[in-house]
């Protein structure tokens, strides 16, 4: 008999211990996405929390920042300084890119060491838009947001956070350029700007140059060639001598 009260209370405590560690588990699921809507931040607001995104989904948001940095510079340093760079706009987060009014964790699924949290937003227009995105979660250290699968309701197909963060890198993160010095020689350049390099096409030869901290412009190098301009004003130089100059 004792052994049974005994066997009972052992089953009793760990079906405790499971719910005790299942409720933890969706109380900091909640944290997190609360961390990430509660303040309505841009995306450039946004603080790179380590322990709310995962690693590689916060080198994505580091590139992209760093292409709009880029491209600002870029346009400071051109013949229209009032130009707008190119950057992430609208809610980024959500599926509709006029934002949320407010928002409401529906459902938290959990299996090992990955969850999908339901999160429903609504915008207070006329009509009432109301749409549910799955925030992906994997636990390392602590449960991290890895992607949003976004709603199918406005876009032709359901996509995620990464793909959006793909496309933004791959239409922004690789810029051509070709420009003709008084001779007539061409110089064609291809920013790599997520990689902060440059390629360039002279005199039949492809030269890589990585890209250095200029005061203003442009400043590339290597331990041959160092490329550096100021809107139209480009000059390419090989072991100290131009070769090449706007």
């Amino acid at each position: 008999m004792n052994l049974i009260k005994c066997s009972i209370t052992c089953l009793l405590f760990v079906i405790f211990l499971g719910c005790e560690t299942e409720q933890k588990k969706q109380f900091e699921i909640k944290e997190k996405i609360k961390m990430l809507y509660e303040k309505q931040e841009s995306f450039y607001q946004l603080k790179l929390d380590t322990s709310l995104f995962s690693e590689d989904l916060i080198e994505q948001m580091k590139s992209i920042r760093l292409l709009t940095e880029q491209d600002a510079q870029r346009i400071k340093n051109s013949d229209s300084p009032t130009d707008k760079p190119n950057q992430m706009e609208g809610s980024t987060f959500t599926s509709l890119a006029d934002g949320y009014s407010k928002y409401s964790i529906k459902e938290i699924k959990i299996s090992g060491n990955k969850a999908t949290a339901f999160v429903e937003f609504e915008y207070a227009s006329t009509p009432k838009e109301t749409w549910v995105d799955k925030v992906i979660l994997e636990y390392s250290d602590t449960w991290k947001i890895s992607n949003i699968q976004f709603s199918s309701k406005y876009s032709s197909e359901s996509t995620t956070l990464r793909d959006k963060f793909n496309y933004f890198i791959s239409i922004y993160g690789t810029i051509e350029h070709s420009i003709k010095d008084k001779n007539g020689n061409l110089l064609k350049m291809v920013f790599m700007n997520s990689k902060n390099k440059v390629t360039l096409y002279f005199n039949n030869e492809t030269i890589t140059l990585e890209g250095q901290k200029p005061a203003s412009g442009i400043w590339y190098k290597n331990e041959l060639y160092e490329l550096t301009g100021k809107g139209e004003e480009v000059t390419l130089r090989k072991l100290g001598k131009v070769i090449f100059k706007t």
